[in-house]
């Protein structure tokens, strides 16, 4: 897997063949930046395997020149992630692109309930689509009709965890949250400086993408404004799962939650 530090290495090589290469996608870097950029450094057609959450980070499938027929494969392929939940909150996007709304309810759950719930999910289970998603409606994405001002019909899936574990559940006060989402903040900005410096090393204008960076900054902090005056705890639910095509994370921590009859949402996401 290439990363942001053998990027420069890379490059200087020109180890630029038409194939398959999985990149490390950053922190609050858009997909399809990655993408742009490879067209820039190869002057080929370039394509990804599966797009991930802006706020997401990990391993991205890139297909480079006669690559991207290989990605068909790919995209049908099992998927696992890595994933920090937190319950006792909510977002309109699933994740921290939007700010945090405080849910208040019990997390000192029953010893094992988490387990249970993860057991449960692994004989099947209905998963809708969260409002923020990439399938298309008359030829808009959902999340393009949303920002639009329109409404984005339901969708669900039929789905199963393959594969499960519990890293650990932790139940957090408002200050240590405070402190979770400060430090995802300075990890977004020093991921965008980051990504910038490699760009202008490309020739590649990655401060196009700066409007996002404030926005999701933005996010951040007025998440961090709530949370700083609540006067409750909170779960945070760690998991790492193999799941089919299809299967939003973001979504699996809202069934998650509601199972656990409380709302939650994704703080922290890695395909691996």
């Amino acid at each position: 897997m290439v990363d942001g530090s053998q990027f420069h290495a890379w490059v200087q090589e020109k180890a630029i063949v038409d194939g398959l290469v999985q990149v490390y996608k950053p922190y609050g870097i858009p997909s399809t930046a990655l993408v742009e950029m490879y067209k820039k450094i190869t002057s080929k057609k370039v394509g990804h395997g599966g797009t991930l959450d802006p706020l997401a980070e990990g391993a991205l499938l890139l297909g480079i020149g006669a690559g991207t027929k290989l990605l068909t494969k790919y995209l049908a392929s099992e998927k696992r992630y890595r994933a920090e939940i937190l319950i006792g909150a909510s977002s309109f996007s699933g994740d921290l692109e939007l700010p945090i709304e405080l849910s208040p309810s019990q997390v000192n759950f029953p010893e094992g309930r988490v387990k249970e719930i993860l057991i449960e999910l692994s004989a099947g289970f209905t998963q809708e689509l969260p409002a923020f998603n990439a399938s298309k409606q008359n030829g808009k994405t959902a999340y393009s009709l949303i920002r639009d001002g329109k409404t984005a019909e339901k969708r669900f899936v039929e789905t199963k965890l393959l594969e499960w574990k519990l890293i650990q559940n932790k139940v957090l006060s408002a200050s240590n949250l405070v402190e979770l989402l400060s430090l995802k903040r300075k990890k977004l900005k020093d991921s965008f400086e980051r990504f910038v410096e490699i760009g202008s090393d490309v020739n590649y204008r990655a401060q196009k993408y700066e409007f996002l960076l404030t926005k999701w900054e933005q996010s951040l902090l007025a998440s961090t404004q709530v949370v700083a005056e609540a006067k409750c705890t909170f779960l945070l639910t760690e998991i790492e799962v193999l799941v089919p095509k299809g299967t939003y994370i973001r979504s699996l921590a809202q069934d998650i939650a509601t199972r656990l009859g409380a709302k939650g949402l994704l703080i922290g996401l890695c395909r691996i």
